[in-house]
C-alpha cells in the first residue's frame, strides 16, 4: 500500500512535465506556474474532505480498514500518553541508516529530476515538447516498477521467504545498484539518442525499487511515531534537493557544461553517492522494531505483521 501511494508522487511527475511543456510551447512559460498553482488549490479542497486525524474518525472508512489500521499502530491515545523518544531517535543506527538512504535516494532523484530537460535539450537537442515526453517517461516507468516491487516485497515477506530486514535491505541496495550502473553507462554513449533514452529511463525507473526499501522502513522500525521518523529523515533528503541542482549548475554553467565529459562527471557523482549510501543502508538498516516502539511484547515487524492477520481472521469470524 506505502509503494501504491508513493507511485501517486511519480504520477504526479510524469503528468507535470508532460503538461509543462505543451504549455510552454503554446501558451508560454508563465501559464505553467498559473495552471500548477490553481490545481494545487483544487488539490488542497480534496485533501480537507477525504483527510483525517483518526481513522475512527473518518465517515467513508471501511470497518475492516478502520481495524487493520488501529492494529498496526495501536489505539491513538497509547501513542499520545507515551513521551517521545527523542534520545532513541537520534541513537538508533537503524534511524541513521534511513536518513543517509534519505539523501542518498533523494540525490539522484533530485539530480535527475531537475537536469533532464537540461540535458535532453542542451547534448540530445530535443524540442520543448519532445522534452517533456522524454522527461516523463522516466517516472511512468519508475510509478509502475514501485507498485510491483511493494507486490513483491510483501509476498517475500508473507511466504517467509526473507525477513522484513532482509526485504528491506535487498530492495534498497538493487533500487540503487542498478541505476548507478545506468548513469555510469550514459556518461559514455555519446549522442546516441535512443541508448541515452533508454539509460535514462533505467536509471529513474529502477530507481522505484527502493519504494519497497528505505521508503516503508520507518514503519517497521516504529508504526506509532513513524511520521515523526519520516520527518526526521526527510529533513536530510531535503538537502539534495538545494545541493544538486547546484553542483550541476557549477559544473555545467560554461560552455563546456554542454559537452558530455561534464555531464558523465554529474552522472558518476549521482552513482557513486547512489552506492555509498546504499551500501550504509545494507549494513546498518533494520526491520525490527525499534527498543522503544514495544507496546505489544512483539520484537520484529515480521511477528507484528502476523498477529495483525491473526486479528483480522478472527474479526472477520466475529461479523
Amino acid at each position: 500500500m506505502v509503494s501504491f501511494t508513493y507511485a501517486g508522487s511519480q504520477i504526479g511527475t510524469v503528468a507535470s512535465l508532460l503538461l509543462s511543456g505543451v504549455l510552454a510551447e503554446h501558451l508560454g512559460w508563465e501559464s505553467v506556474f498559473y495552471f500548477f498553482g490553481a490545481s494545487s488549490i483544487l488539490w488542497y479542497i480534496f485533501w480537507l474532505c477525504f483527510a483525517f486525524d483518526s481513522p475512527n474518525n473518518h465517515p467513508r472508512i471501511t470497518e475492516d480498514e478502520r481495524l487493520y489500521i488501529i492494529h498496526a499502530i495501536g489505539a491513538r491515545s497509547e501513542v499520545e500518553e507515551a513521551p517521545l523518544p527523542w534520545r532513541g531517535f537520534f541513537t538508533s543506527l537503524p534511524v541513521w541508516a534511513l536518513c543517509v538512504a534519505n539523501f542518498g535516494h533523494n540525490w539522484g532523484f533530485y539530480t535527475l529530476l531537475t537536469n533532464i530537460p537540461t540535458y535532453l535539450s542542451k547534448i540530445l537537442h530535443f524540442s520543448l515538447e519532445t522534452n517533456g515526453f522524454f522527461s516523463a517517461l522516466p517516472y511512468l516507468v519508475s510509478a509502475i516498477i514501485m507498485i510491483v516491487s511493494g507486490f513483491a516485497a510483501d509476498s517475500l515477506r508473507e511466504r517467509r521467504i526473507l525477513s522484513t530486514t532482509s526485504v528491506r535491505r535487498v530492495f534498497q541496495f538493487v533500487g540503487q545498484l542498478l541505476p548507478s550502473v545506468c548513469l555510469v553507462m550514459l556518461g559514455y554513449i555519446g549522442c546516441n539518442l535512443y541508448v541515452a533514452v533508454t539509460l535514462l529511463t533505467l536509471a529513474v525507473g529502477l530507481d522505484g525499487i527502493t519504494a519497497a526499501g528505505y521508503q516503508v522502513n520507518h514503519v517497521d522500525i516504529s508504526p506509532s511515531h513513524a511520521g515523526i521518523l519520516l520527518g526526521i529523515s526527510n529533513t536530510f533528503g531535503t538537502i539534495p534537493g538545494m545541493v544538486g541542482p547546484y553542483v550541476v549548475g557549477q559544473l555545467t554553467k560554461d560552455p563546456l557544461g554542454e559537452t558530455i565529459p561534464q555531464w558523465r562527471l554529474v552522472f558518476f557523482i549521482s552513482a557513486a553517492i547512489y552506492m555509498v549510501t546504499a551500501i550504509f543502508f545494507g549494513v546498518f538498516a533494520s526491520g525490527e522494531l525499534a527498543a522503544w516502539e514495544t507496546p505489544r511484547g512483539k520484537t520484529t515487524a515480521d511477528d507484528r505483521a502476523e498477529e495483525d492477520d491473526e486479528r483480522l481472521l478472527t474479526d472477520h469470524d466475529l461479523y
